[in-house]
């Protein structure tokens, strides 16, 4: 997978909407076309990481990071 930059975030930034989550809290949620995510690129929720065979929520308080072979790493931060 090709070494992404913060400009990827933005890039792949498709259209915001309020999520309730499982908290019962609201919070506008960008949702991010995955496939344009490199590698080493971080993400914090809340966010929703949009791809064809699956879709990722990412909470209040979390962060993805893209890891080289494309994988995700999701921590509490």
């Amino acid at each position: 997978m090709p070494k992404g930059s913060r400009t990827d975030v933005a890039a792949s930034h498709l259209y915001t909407r309020e999520t309730v989550f499982d908290d019962g809290s609201t919070h506008p949620t960008p949702r991010y076309d995955r496939i344009r995510l490199g590698a080493g690129v971080t993400v914090d929720g809340p966010a929703i990481l949009i791809q064809h065979n699956s879709t990722t929520l990412l909470p209040p308080g979390y962060r993805a990071e893209v890891l080289t072979h494309g994988s995700l790493r999701i921590a509490k931060v």
